[in-house]
């Protein structure tokens, strides 16, 4: 039976070395992009180029992503910090939609002008967030 302690210890320090890891919640959208979802409203668009840990392209909140020929289009609600009187801050996502795309040969990230051309995409609004 004192083999059991050991044995009991080593399964306990595997389970949480080998939990979730950072890449756990990516998804890949096209080429060098990323959805990346770690929880909440942490829910970003990355490109990471070969050999380099990534950048966040589009901020969260990230609601929608499709792909349209060689274009990424998004649906995001912008994260707002709010600075507190006490020296930390707050955040919240706005009630708001903003749309983006990224061009998948220039990797040029604009401003949509038309998103209704895609019934599709289009923001989760939640009245609690």
């Amino acid at each position: 039976m004192k083999f059991l302690a050991p044995i009991a210890l080593l399964s306990s320090v595997l389970l949480v070395a080998c939990g979730p890891g950072v890449r756990d919640g990516e998804t890949p959208i096209s080429g060098e992009y990323y959805y990346v979802d770690t929880g909440g409203d942490g829910r970003y668009v990355l490109r990471r180029q070969a050999g380099s840990k990534g950048v966040f392209v589009i901020s969260a909140r990230v609601d929608k992503v499709l792909i349209d020929d060689q274009r990424i289009l998004v649906a995001r609600r912008p994260r707002i910090t709010v600075p507190l009187n006490d020296g930390t801050a707050t955040s919240r996502i706005e009630p708001v939609c903003e749309f983006w795309t990224i061009d998948l040969e220039s990797h040029r990230i604009t401003r949509l002008q038309d998103p209704e051309h895609w019934p599709d995409l289009k923001c989760w609004m939640n009245p609690e967030n």
